[in-house]
């Protein structure tokens, strides 16, 4: 497919539009990024940059009409998602989703509607107002998690052990919520339930797996819960494509999905899988990394030249769709660090250099600073890494080594950096195969 000299605009700027971007440049198109972030890192290696919000369609308008732009690409923000399309809208340009499908997919209590229609399980829920009764609250059987249906990052969502929690959840989720609406769930504990991921592709109405992990998950001190580790492929992968890969298709033909990617999150036991949560995007998790370094087919890529032709490729890329990784395992992991302000970082430019680390993507820099509202979410991320190996041994060695060659330092000279996975747990025989 020849894009040289196309220009396309990029709505944000941050590390993981960076890889978008140097895509897009060896495909010899000419790039523009916009972010409010004036040091946003996509900026360093874009043909043009803009210092402008995201938000600001108007001023959006204005460089493509400058910039003689053919396209747009939000990569992996929910929110860019819907500038985005509110820009190709107005422009005209091309978008392989619509605002009904982003809102079904985004939108957790809409998306929770649209598996019950289709008979996919989900997650089971609580009614609960904002003017909550106290019948209501006599209802619910806990432990419960209470989150906005409409926010990202684990902002905004709490564990409830009892009545005073959710009571004091409630208004928090409903502060994260761009709709002021919020969700009171089963809490799917790891004693009881193993937590997964399934990513899927999308190319002319042709639907495929492209692949399933494992999620090992960490608890905060504040109630919040967040993945650290991503194993791939899941040990569920038979299972799931037996008992849940034939409905999830189903839906997606059913709400009318054409082309693009869509990730979903879950929960499993012997009872069955239950989703939760979905998104019609790349996901921040890149899984696209692994089916482009192993399978060959570069997701990102295809919905690059989607913006700007229509077209993901020019033949069928989902018969290469393998989500058994060809018999490698894979680690798709998150180094947080503690609360505090980085001073200074070493090692980060070695991480790539260790043997089967094919991504390191560093999210926060010097002068970063996380403070007691990021602990939880996904703000307190300092790198994201991708690893591919042919044994646990294998990937257990590379994470190691990143743990031993970083160092995220404080003013006070201390690492700040967490060491949060125990190998032990990560590995262990699943329950419910």
């Amino acid at each position: 497919m020849n894009l040289k000299g196309k220009r396309l605009l990029f709505i944000g700027a941050t590390s993981m539009m960076a890889t978008a971007v140097k895509t897009a440049k060896e495909l010899g198109i000419y790039t523009v990024v916009v972010d409010y972030n004036k040091s946003a890192p996509a900026k360093d290696i874009a043909d043009k940059s803009y210092l402008i919000s995201t938000a600001d369609i108007d001023g959006l308008l204005k460089i493509c009409d400058s910039e003689k732009i053919d396209g747009v690409f939000f990569g992996y923000s929910e929110q860019n998602q819907y500038f985005a399309l509110e820009l190709t809208e107005r422009y005209n340009f091309i978008n392989y989703a619509t605002k009904k499908q982003i809102n079904i997919l985004a939108n957790k209590a809409m998306f929770k509607d649209c598996c019950r229609r289709f008979n996919v399980s989900c997650v089971p829920e609580f009614t609960v107002h904002k003017d909550f009764t106290q019948d209501e609250l006599d209802s619910i059987v806990y432990p419960v998690i209470v989150k906005p249906v409409d926010s990202y990052s684990g902002k905004g969502i709490s564990i409830c052990t009892d009545e005073k929690q959710l009571i004091f959840a409630i208004p928090k989720a409903i502060n994260q919520s761009k709709c002021g609406d919020f969700l009171v769930e089963k809490y799917m504990s790891e004693e009881e339930y193993d937590i997964f991921t399934a990513y899927y592709s999308i190319q002319d109405g042709n639907i495929a797996l492209s692949s399933i992990a494992d999620r090992y998950m960490i608890d905060f001190e504040n109630q919040r819960r967040l993945n650290t580790a991503i194993l791939y492929p899941s040990q569920y992968l038979s299972r799931f494509v037996r008992e849940m890969d034939k409905s999830i298709c189903e839906m997606f033909k059913g709400i009318g999905l054409e082309n693009g990617t869509v990730f979903l999150e879950g929960a499993v036991n012997e009872s069955g899988f239950y989703l939760w949560e979905a998104g019609f995007r790349l996901c921040g998790a890149q899984q696209n990394i692994f089916s482009s370094y192993i399978n060959g087919i570069d997701i990102q890529k295809m919905l690059i030249c989607h913006a700007l032709t229509g077209k993901m490729a020019e033949k069928n890329m989902m018969i290469y769709e393998d989500p058994s990784f060809k018999g490698k395992l894979a680690c798709n992991g998150i180094l947080y660090v503690r609360q505090g302000k980085i001073a200074s970082i070493r090692g980060n430019n070695q991480v790539v250099g260790i043997n089967g680390i094919i991504s390191f993507t560093q999210l926060l820099s010097e002068g970063s600073e996380i403070t007691a509202e990021d602990i939880g979410t996904l703000n307190q991320s300092f790198a994201r890494f991708h690893a591919v190996a042919n044994s646990q041994n294998e990937l257990i060695c590379a994470i190691i080594s990143i743990i031993e060659r970083l160092e995220v330092l404080d003013e006070k000279g201390e690492n700040m950096l967490l060491n949060t996975f125990d190998f032990e747990k990560m590995f262990l025989k699943k329950r419910w195969v």
